[in-house]
């Protein structure tokens, strides 16, 4: 993830937030991901993400990309972020947990 660009990131159950009032939509996507650290534990959690963004990141360099559109490219496919992102997208949505989705395929949301 390239944190230098990040408005926000999630450790745990602490989320800190670049700016002091943050956007309801960066809300939003991060508390998702403390939902996801929640659901599947602090080594479940982050064995997923930076497993995904080591893989992906090491795929986009061995197709030539550049380290940063590499590492942002597997950013954006991170599994946990693709939820994050949607939910934030849609305004109909909440943060729930994802551990259903990972056992079963689907986003949590259509239970």
């Amino acid at each position: 993830m390239p944190t230098s660009n990040a408005n926000a990131i999630t450790i745990g159950h602490t989320v800190t937030f670049r700016d002091a009032k943050p956007d309801d939509i960066i809300i939003k996507h991060e508390f998702q991901h403390v939902f996801d650290f929640e659901n599947l534990g602090g080594a479940g959690f982050g064995y997923l993400y930076y497993s995904q963004l080591a893989d992906g990141t090491v795929v986009g360099l061995l197709q030539g990309k550049g380290w940063a559109e590499a590492t942002d490219d597997a950013y954006r496919a991170i599994w946990t972020e693709q939820i994050a992102y949607s939910i934030q997208d849609d305004p109909t949505r909440r943060p729930r947990g994802t551990i259903s989705a990972i056992l079963w395929g689907r986003d949590a949301e259509n239970q």
